[in-house]
C-alpha cells in the first residue's frame, strides 16, 4: 500500500462523518463518462426508479471492499457506482479507465466515470453547510421521482466485514423509500 493509498483509507475510515443525511432535494442533472468514454447524462440511468448512488474513488480501500455488497444490493434497487476521476483531461482517465476494467468483473451494477462532483458536494452542502468536505464512499439514495430522501458518507461494513450503523440506516431507508 503507497502513501496515498493509505492517506485515502484513513480518511475515508475515520475522518468522515458518521451519520446518516436526510435530504428529500432533486438529484441535480449532470454528465458522467461511460467506460467507452462517451458523455452520458446519469439521469437517463435512473430516472423512475429507486436508485442507490455510490460515489467513490480508486484508492479508497472501503470503496473497494464494498463492491460485492453493493452487488448485493443491486438485486433490491438499481445500483449506479460513479468513480469520481481525479484527473481533468480525457488521455488522464486511462489509470482510472484500467483500474475499472480489471475489476469489471466484480462489479454487477451500473458504473460510469464523474469528473466533477460538484453538483453533489452542492446538494450535500445544502444540507450540511458545516461540512466542508465531500469523501468517499459517499451514497445518495434517489426515490423514484428522483429525489434524493437520504445520504451518508463513510463505509458500510467495517475492517472485519461487520455492519457499520450506516449501513444498518441505509437498508432502513431503502426499505421506507418508494
Amino acid at each position: 500500500m503507497n502513501r496515498r493509498q493509505f492517506i485515502t483509507g484513513i480518511g475515508a475510515t475515520l475522518l468522515l462523518p458518521k451519520t446518516a443525511l436526510a435530504l428529500n432535494e432533486p438529484f441535480p442533472e449532470f454528465q458522467v463518462l461511460d467506460e467507452d468514454r462517451t458523455l452520458i447524462n446519469l439521469k437517463t440511468m435512473y430516472s423512475g426508479r429507486k436508485t442507490l448512488i455510490n460515489v467513490w474513488e480508486i484508492y479508497c480501500h472501503p470503496c473497494i471492499q464494498e463492491i460485492p455488497l453493493l452487488n448485493d444490493m443491486n438485486r433490491r434497487i438499481n445500483v449506479i457506482g460513479l468513480c469520481y476521476v481525479s484527473s481533468k483531461t480525457p488521455p488522464d482517465f486511462q489509470r482510472e479507465l484500467e483500474f475499472i476494467k480489471q475489476i469489471h468483473t466484480k462489479i454487477q451494477y451500473q458504473k460510469a466515470l464523474i469528473i466533477n462532483y460538484e453538483p453533489l458536494f452542492t446538494l450535500y452542502k445544502q444540507q450540511h453547510p458545516s461540512k466542508t468536505y465531500f469523501g468517499f464512499p459517499t451514497f445518495f439514495l434517489l426515490d423514484s421521482k428522483s429525489n434524493c430522501t437520504f445520504s451518508t458518507a463513510g463505509q458500510l461494513i467495517d475492517n472485519y466485514e461487520r455492519p457499520t450503523q450506516n449501513l444498518r440506516n441505509l437498508e432502513s431507508a431503502i426499505s421506507k423509500t418508494n
